[in-house]
């Protein structure tokens, strides 16, 4: 965990300690800032996963640099997208059900904090359900990738990783 990460963690143990949250948390406003910081804090990670063919992609396209991937250069127009293989919305409605155990929040996120790289064609892969949900049955004790291996993605034994640098995209 780094340091921009521990800060996420302060702001969603607080928000999630909010009495009531996991009933006024439902609204859609509060919602949104709260998915977005619960996807964010993997987003901060100083590396991310990445398929084999999303890495022949940047490469093939200059996005990769000696410092690695400027998290700014992920756009449609460039073809390729940062994905958390736990939707944000599952690992918030899971960090929602555990918000009275800052312990148990954290570990939450440390299972959860990856992000992949995907190409446009990989990520449309995750269609229907799987776009945002888990398979059924899935638990966070089971393979954080299992909805990737049941589209057939890679699974995280057959990931790479890169460096990533700038400001945080989402």
């Amino acid at each position: 965990m780094n340091d921009l990460q521990r800060h996420l963690l302060t702001v969603i143990t607080t928000l999630a300690a909010i009495d009531d949250f996991d009933k006024f948390g439902q609204n859609s406003a509060i919602r949104y800032g709260f998915l977005n910081y619960v996807a964010k804090y993997g987003l901060a990670k100083n590396s991310y996963a990445i398929t084999a063919a999303a890495k022949l992609h940047l490469e093939a396209n200059g996005f990769l640099t000696a410092n690695g991937l400027r998290r700014g250069k992920k756009n449609k127009k460039n073809r390729f997208t940062y994905e958390h293989p736990i939707p944000s919305n599952v690992i918030a409605d899971e960090i929602i059900a555990n918000r009275d155990d800052a312990s148990k929040i954290s570990e939450i996120l440390k299972i959860s904090d990856v992000v992949t790289i995907l190409t446009t064609e990989e990520n449309d892969l995750l269609s229907g359900r799987l776009r945002s949900d888990m398979p059924s049955g899935w638990s966070f004790q089971d393979d954080p990738y299992a909805r990737y291996v049941a589209v057939g993605l890679p699974g995280q034994s057959k990931l790479g990783r890169v460096s990533v640098f700038g400001a945080l995209a989402r």
